[in-house]
């Protein structure tokens, strides 16, 4: 799976993917250039069980949450 991550600042980005029960599993940590974006591969399998995911996308500014589903 892969994330891409664009700002329109220069900033650090943390990526956080946590199971279902709020265990975190992966971590990413990086800096990102203003416009010229980062993007990160997360191998899900075979490490990690079938079932919803949720990944934290995180900047000094802001914060998205993702729901991931693994089938």
């Amino acid at each position: 799976m892969n994330f891409r991550v664009e700002t329109r600042y220069d900033t650090p980005v943390s990526i956080e993917v946590y199971d279902f029960y709020g265990q975190l599993v992966q971590q990413f940590t990086f800096n990102v250039r203003s416009l010229e974006g980062q993007e990160v591969t997360w191998n899900a399998s075979p490490d990690h069980r079938k079932g919803v995911y949720f990944v934290f996308f995180k900047t000094e500014k802001d914060q998205v949450i993702k729901k991931v589903i693994i089938e």
